[in-house]
């Protein structure tokens, strides 16, 4: 145990901290599987690296956008510094272009359009984020690069790993003249050691968008040193030079977001972002992300993803956690969606059967018939009846002198493809989830197999009081997937004196607190002044902000 975390197993080990899978534990039986970044012991015992770890934790944790990875809880345990953020099943862009070269595909355009817009919307909103006074923070990423920017299987852009952000007029943090960051996504000004600012994140993540494109990077040289000086120096050519099939207008795009010249590029990410989405309108959508994901490594690497980001029970006697993380991933069905991966050929279903008939053969000559009694479930109003499906009922085995040895119990009949189809559920909130009344399991749900036909599907998310409930219909042999519509809404919050702002428990910042993200449904908020404390109850609808004015006397 690490605290109130159990450790599963350790994800990477970079210079500065160890990246380890964990699962949050806490009352009434809560679980949440999260990763925890935990400082290496050298660091650890430097007390300037400390203050600036901390320091900058705290300002990453102000940071609230649905495409900037979260965190949510900062400390120590025993020697030990760590934080702790949201457990993301996906790809960072490092591997999807390494996987992609070694296919020789090439991204398509709407995909990388998508990936760079939903980038620069997270990074606008870091960039624009103020202090209680209502003054810019100036925080700049500047290590935005392949590997801080990320895709999870169900479709969303992320950019990682804020832990080295700048924030202006915060010393402590970083040296003058230091140089952070990734030689080939460096700004001339950032390679420079020169004063940095928003624009630096721009340049960089208009280098990750020629890499997705061309599938090289834009500045790359034997040493750190050579490539830095491309940087400062080489001309690049237009990204349609290099790829004729894409649009003129794109070739304008990249080249200012790449311009030395710091008055003549993008002023925010928010402008790249609109100029992007102008020179390529038709970006993919978060379905289009998630299917190209599947189709680069496969559905079994997204299930087994996926898998990790479920609370797993808690181990038996004598097993680990790692081995209850394994068993589990390795239970779970494969996803599989036939538009990406089309189903094996007639002839394999045909062997297949036969070799099945041969098996139950053997079984017959050699035990007696175990009675089988097909089981119908009522039809619902207005729904076609569900398929029949056959299920084994036990019967009582007839008395057998002791030298006699036992049946070999006869293979359970199972339904044939032809009457079953698959569910696949996913959703942004936790949620449990009910199929005709039956408990599934919770979300994300890899897939389930059910009989084809109408079937009633329930979520809910009990924290906040939220439920969505649907009818779906099950094509025989075919997958469905169904994400709820959970609505989120803004929260802004004035208080006079200024105050603490807890939101459902959680520390989220303070006033004046301007457009937060909120989710639809039950909160608590809770303010906290050097006086006292004021608690109130709120309602979130969404797309109506909400807007707290309160005194805490």
């Amino acid at each position: 145990m690490f605290g109130r975390y159990a450790l599963l197993e350790r994800l990477a080990v970079g210079g500065m901290a160890e990246i380890l899978l964990a699962r949050a534990r806490g009352e009434a039986g809560f679980e949440r599987v999260c990763v925890i970044k935990r400082v290496l012991p050298h660091l650890a015992a430097n007390p300037r690296f400390v203050t600036m770890f901390l320091d900058e934790a705290r300002l990453a944790a102000r940071l609230h956008h649905p495409g900037i990875a979260q965190i949510f809880d900062l400390g120590r345990h025993e020697d030990d510094y760590f934080i702790a953020m949201e457990y993301l099943a996906g790809e960072d862009l490092s591997s999807i272009l390494g996987r992609s070269a070694t296919l020789g595909l090439r991204m398509p355009l709407p995909v990388a359009a998508a990936i760079i817009q939903g980038a620069a919307s997270a990074l606008h909103h870091a960039h624009e984020l103020r202090d209680a006074t209502g003054q810019p923070l100036g925080i700049v990423h500047r290590d935005v690069s392949p590997s801080n920017l990320f895709l999870t299987y169900q479709g969303s852009v992320k950019v990682l790993d804020f832990g080295i952000a700048l924030a202006l007029g915060r010393a402590e943090a970083t040296l003058t003249g230091s140089v952070k960051g990734k030689a080939s996504y460096m700004s001339p000004e950032q390679a420079n050691g020169r004063r940095v600012d928003r624009r630096t994140d721009v340049w960089a993540l208009g280098a990750c968008l020629r890499e997705l494109l061309t599938g090289t990077r834009a500045f790359e040289a034997d040493s750190a040193v050579a490539t830095l000086r491309e940087v400062c120096e080489r001309q690049l050519a237009p990204v349609s030079v290099l790829r004729p099939d894409l649009p003129p207008a794109l070739d304008a795009v990249v080249g200012r977001a790449l311009e030395r010249d710091l008055e003549a590029r993008f002023a925010t990410a928010e402008t790249f972002r609109a100029a992007l989405e102008q020179a390529v309108p038709a970006a993919a959508t978060q379905g289009a992300l998630q299917a190209y994901l599947v189709e680069l490594f496969g559905s079994e690497r997204a299930t087994r993803s996926l898998a990790r980001g479920v609370a797993s029970p808690r181990p038996a006697s004598g097993e680990t956690s790692e081995l209850v993380l394994e068993r589990q991933a390795a239970t779970l069905e494969t996803r599989v969606d036939p538009a990406v991966h089309p189903r094996p050929a007639r002839w394999r279903w045909v062997l297949g059967a036969l070799a099945g008939l041969g098996v139950m053969g053997a079984a017959a000559l050699a035990s007696r018939r175990a009675p089988v009694e097909t089981r119908v479930a009522p039809a619902m109003a207005g729904s076609p009846a569900p398929a029949q499906v056959p299920v084994p009922v036990s019967a009582a085995a007839p008395a057998e002198s002791p030298s006699a040895a036992p049946a070999p119990r006869k293979p359970p009949r199972r339904a044939t493809p032809a009457s079953v189809g698959y569910l696949v559920v996913t959703s942004e909130l936790p949620a449990t989830v009910r199929v005709d009344g039956r408990p599934r399991g919770s979300t994300p749900l890899p897939r389930i197999t059910l009989p084809a036909g109408v079937h009633t599907l329930e979520l809910q998310h009990a924290p906040l009081g939220l439920s969505r409930r649907a009818r779906i219909t099950i094509p025989a042999n075919q997958a469905v997937s169904y994400q709820p519509d959970f609505g989120r809404t803004e929260l802004h919050v004035t208080c006079a004196p200024w105050a603490h702002v807890f939101l459902d428990g959680v520390e989220v910042g303070q006033t004046p607190l301007a457009g937060y993200p909120l989710w639809e449904g039950r909160h608590r908020l809770r303010l906290v002044t050097e006086a006292g404390s004021k608690q109130l109850t709120l309602n979130a609808v969404p797309g109506k902000p909400l807007v707290v004015k309160e005194s805490v006397p």
